[in-house]
């Protein structure tokens, strides 16, 4: 039983709207409040075509049921009540809330690869002794590569981690190559200005001599998504999960469960493995 009492009650509050809406009800007839009973209620209780009629309905919804089956995995988070084996929960993050949703827009996980080098020139006489320093978008240092020496053509291949992030437009992170001397008096070759959006991005920049080959991969907070993490996204079904909710005409509910209930039916469809067909029950 379910009742509007909002503008019943609101005389008091705004007059105007209260009697716009009496005002209104000629015309217009308004539900203020409604029941909803099962059909065999309208039956008298003596009269035996109620018990049937109720245990028809009773048989009618178990079998347009969606069975329901969350055996697979959790995309985010983990299964941790026994009582609701489909509910997932998030835990140890403080930008994820228990129920797997960002606490903010843009946030997102960045990881930066310094990758390669090539043609550096650092030294007169030798090759160069090259590294990499990398810089967060608060111009923060978080890691440097080894150095690599005599080799205009380092391969580094390392990947920073730089942790969650709340992305904005234009953010970016830096990487500078230097060549190493005394440490003291080392020598600056070149530094990127590197744009962080989502997804897996590969390229590379040039130096004051040479290029420096890198990429980025951003990955954003559930149920976020667009270049900067900043729109809100419906968390897709899993697709094993998907195959069971499609409709309540594809996947019905097995037909030992119903007859286990007592339903008697005719006809039933069985699912069998990807094909649906009839099968009759005597």
């Amino acid at each position: 039983h379910t009742t509007e009492p909002e503008l019943l009650f609101s005389g008091g509050k705004d007059p105007s709207a209260y009697k716009e809406w009496l005002e209104s009800l000629p015309q217009n007839p308004d539900v203020i409040s409604y029941s909803l009973d099962s059909l065999h209620e309208l039956i008298h209780t003596k009269n035996p075509v109620r018990k049937h009629l109720r245990q028809a309905i009773h048989d009618y919804i178990l079998e347009k049921s969606l069975w329901r089956n969350c055996t697979d995995s959790c995309k985010d988070g983990v299964k941790t009540n026994p009582n609701n084996p489909c509910a997932c929960t998030c835990r140890n993050n403080p930008g994820i809330t228990p129920d797997c949703c960002p606490t903010k827009r843009g946030l997102s996980r960045v990881q930066v690869t310094v990758v390669r080098a090539q043609d550096l020139w650092g030294d007169q006489t030798t090759a160069t002794d090259g590294y990499v320093k990398v810089f967060n978008k608060h111009n923060f240092q978080v890691g440097r590569t080894d150095m690599i020496t005599n080799n205009n053509s380092p391969y580094w291949g390392r990947t920073f981690n730089l942790g969650d992030v709340v992305l904005a437009e234009n953010d970016k992170v830096k990487l500078e190559v230097w060549d190493e001397d005394s440490k003291w008096d080392d020598d600056l070759l070149g530094t990127c200005e590197v744009p962080i959006k989502s997804g897996l991005n590969q390229n590379f920049c040039n130096l004051n001599h040479g290029l420096l080959f890198y990429k980025t991969e951003v990955t954003c907070a559930p149920s976020l998504s667009g270049p900067y993490c900043a729109n809100y996204v419906g968390s897709p079904m899993n697709f094993h999960l998907e195959k069971a909710y499609t409709s309540r005409n594809a996947r019905p509910v097995p037909a030992e469960i119903l007859m286990s209930k007592g339903v008697l039916l005719d006809r039933l469809y069985v699912h069998q493995e990807t094909n649906y067909s009839a099968k009759t029950i005597p």
